[in-house]
């Protein structure tokens, strides 16, 4: 299926900030998307760059957030799947009507990242418009250290302020008189959730702390940290904040971005503990290309040796692991079982094409010709023939010996899918976590469009996948048999303490 290629050029420029009368009594009065995207292509031409830092056309803004939630409505077939329609639509209505109030750009982002983190479908969110990212890199300052939050704590990781007083480890008690606590509380109502899984949010909070704080808590020039030294003493010290562009050269300098995931498919033998390592960074199977690797075949070949040596204990680190290729987690599954069973229970779908923001689309679901559906009892498209449903048992022999199963709160969609299916059909321990995800199922076949006003990007899934769990409803994340135990101390030196602690327990295990 492919849509009309349309140029949106324009699309980041946003209107005049001439004031624009609101009727305060009717705010709930909706446009339909048809007359909001003809009025906008109307007029884009004519309309003047925005102003990040000024107060924004509210017409405009409802216009962009209408869209938003009737294109959420049309396509996303996850949307009330975890929240009640009522509670939803109750959130789609103050958020329209509270933009009628003076709102700047950044302030929609946040209304806008309020719906994704409330509709909890883990395969949809937002990112920025593109002109917001050239004004963001050259004309905006941010918080200049990075940070590793543990525990509802912050711990300085890098320092790119020019203050050089700061030692690496020290715990960061606040900023601007803001608690670490207080401050994960607030980024966790804007940040990744999927379905009821119980994330700390601390990963993507270390990964991500200077936007995410420009987004969700202030744009300050200037940080005043009361910090924990390791001796103990308390000292009030400020930073100031530094250009995106600083920092970013100094993380490459120090080679300290978010390291890419290597050598996707690894393995290992611990003959002390008759222990089998199989690490999968990934599930993608265009990433494992690129290393010329071949899921099924390096599978076989490792189970094969499991079986010549005569390995009882098998690990899979699946920590990190976003997912990919349903087909994989099901051929993986397959060493497992001595019946044939369901893997995915069905996929379905709201619509797959005619979609009435159409105009506004820039990657489409991947919907083919080859793919049947068929109209279900809860209104939707279900994918008849859908490749992935069943499994058959692996034609060389399961695997009998113990299994466990390394989880992060990164391990998520088809990674997700198979520890779901572990956890409900076979005796699978689990360590780690906690995992990202629902065990139920989760969205998946992306389509991202772009919101006309703001340049905004849209990325929801158009499917729902239903694992064939046991619980059918079980929408909270994997329990873990032996949570982790990293401390900050291990993570500053890169210690993997909870492969560490599986593999001692292991050897102890009669």
């Amino acid at each position: 299926m492919k849509w009309p290629a349309l140029l949106f050029l324009g699309l980041f420029l946003i209107s005049c900030q001439k004031p624009i009368e609101i009727d305060q009594e009717h705010c709930s009065t909706r446009a339909s998307t048809h007359d909001i995207i003809t009025q906008y292509l109307a007029k884009k031409d004519s309309l003047l760059p925005i102003d990040f830092q000024a107060p924004l056309n509210p017409l405009h803004l409802q216009a962009d957030y209408q869209i938003l939630v009737e294109a959420l409505k049309e396509a996303n077939p996850n949307l009330y799947r975890y929240r009640t329609r009522q509670d939803l639509d109750s959130l789609f209505n103050a958020g329209f009507c509270k933009l009628r109030e003076p709102t700047t750009y950044l302030e929609f982002v946040q209304e806008i990242s309020k719906v994704f983190n409330t509709m909890a479908c883990g395969h949809s969110s937002w990112s920025h418009s593109a002109a917001f990212q050239k004004y963001r890199r050259k004309e905006m300052r941010f918080f200049p250290l990075t940070i590793i939050a543990l525990d509802q704590k912050f711990y300085l990781d890098q320092n790119y302020s020019a203050s050089p007083n700061l030692d690496r480890g020290i715990e960061i008690l606040s900023i601007n008189g803001r608690s670490s606590s207080q401050i994960i509380t607030k980024l966790r109502q804007h940040m990744y959730q999927d379905g009821h899984s119980s994330i700390t949010g601390e990963p993507e909070i270390s990964l991500y702390f200077p936007n995410a704080y420009s987004n969700f808590i202030a744009q300050e020039d200037s940080f005043e940290l009361e910090v924990l030294g390791h001796d103990g003493s308390r000292e009030t010290l400020t930073v100031a904040a530094e250009t995106k562009a600083h920092i970013d050269s100094l993380q490459t300098l120090h080679n300290r971005r978010k390291p890419n995931f290597g050598i996707p498919l690894r393995f290992e033998i611990d003959g002390e503990a008759n222990t089998a390592i199989y690490t999968i960074k990934w599930f993608r199977k265009e990433y494992m290309q690129s290393y010329n690797q071949d899921f099924e075949s390096f599978t076989d070949s490792i189970f094969k040796e499991i079986k010549q040596q005569n390995i009882q204990n098998l690990i899979i680190d699946l920590r990190g692991n976003h997912g990919g290729w349903t087909a994989y987690g099901k051929f993986l599954f397959s060493y497992f079982i001595k019946e044939p069973q369901d893997f995915i229970f069905k996929v379905e779908f709201a619509k797959t094409d005619s979609f009435n923001f159409a105009p506004l689309i820039i990657s489409d679901q991947g919907i083919v010709d080859s793919m049947q559906f068929q109209r279900n009892a809860e209104g939707l498209l279900e994918w008849s023939n859908y490749p992935n449903a069943r499994v058959q048992p692996h034609p060389e022999a399961s695997f009998d010996g113990n299994v466990y199963i390394l989880l992060d709160e990164e391990s998520r969609s088809c990674s997700m899918a198979f520890a779901s299916m572990m956890r409900s059909h076979t005796n699978a321990k689990f360590a780690g976590g906690p995992a990202g995800a629902a065990q139920c199922g989760s969205g998946a076949m992306l389509m991202s469009f772009q919101l006309p006003y703001t340049g905004i990007g849209i990325h929801t899934s158009t499917a729902k996948y239903s694992f064939a769990v046991k619980n059918p409803h079980d929408a909270k994340g994997i329990l873990i048999d032996y949570p982790a135990q990293a401390t900050i101390e291990d993570l500053l030196e890169g210690r993997d303490r909870d492969m560490q602690m599986l593999r001692s327990m292991i050897r102890k295990e009669p």
